[in-house]
């Protein structure tokens, strides 16, 4: 343009590493980069969005094409999902958190895509091939369990000393009717810790 102000776009060219990870998610892509991190496209900038335990994942795997990334939405959240020769990792585009997925008993998640039809999410097994839809009125995966794993980050003061004066639990009570399957019987809440060395543990229906 003609008497415009011009300036040069400085933003590194990033390569792509597994073909089969990018994946539209929402209005943007998301994919992981030559470098062994997950990124995603802002503007003309593919920041960076996974922590170093992905990036280790990601850097173990002998073959970069088994990685296959896939996106849904749910309830105003938008989820980016990453799926390894034996783990799997799920993305929250809403609150900007990674967690983990997998399948009881088996080495990964038994999801290996997702496509959205209508208001319905359908999810492809990474396997067998078959189609799943996904319900909140169904609480396991083609009939296997599906536990729930919250793991908290180590609290550590080294070399100094660190005192948790007392801990504060919020939790919804009710779930599970004493009885059929084991998705059924009533959750536990169990605690574990170390005290100069001794491993202590405390379980609470």
């Amino acid at each position: 343009q003609s008497g415009g102000n011009w300036s040069r776009i400085t933003s590194r060219t990033v390569g792509c590493r597994a073909p089969r990870s990018v994946a539209l998610v929402d209005q943007t892509v998301a994919f992981v980069a030559d470098d062994g991190t997950v990124r995603m496209l802002s503007g003309y900038d593919a920041q960076t969005i996974s922590g170093q335990d992905l990036n280790d994942r990601i850097a173990d795997e002998a073959d970069p094409e088994v990685i296959a990334g896939y996106s849904w939405q749910d309830r105003g959240h938008t989820f980016y999902g990453l799926t390894g020769s034996t783990w799997a990792y799920v993305y929250d585009l809403t609150t900007g958190q990674w967690h983990e997925r997998g399948t009881h008993k088996a080495t990964r998640w038994l999801v290996g895509s997702a496509h959205q039809f209508g208001n319905r999410n359908i999810f492809g097994a990474i396997d067998t091939g078959r189609l799943y839809v996904s319900s909140r009125d169904v609480h396991d995966e083609d009939g296997v369990v599906m536990p729930v794993t919250l793991q908290m980050a180590p609290l550590t003061a080294f070399p100094g000393r660190a005192i948790v004066e007392s801990l504060h639990i919020d939790a919804v009570a009710g779930a599970g009717t004493g009885a059929g399957n084991a998705q059924d019987i009533p959750a536990s809440l169990m605690l574990d810790w170390a005290a100069d060395g001794v491993n202590l543990a405390a379980t609470r229906k």
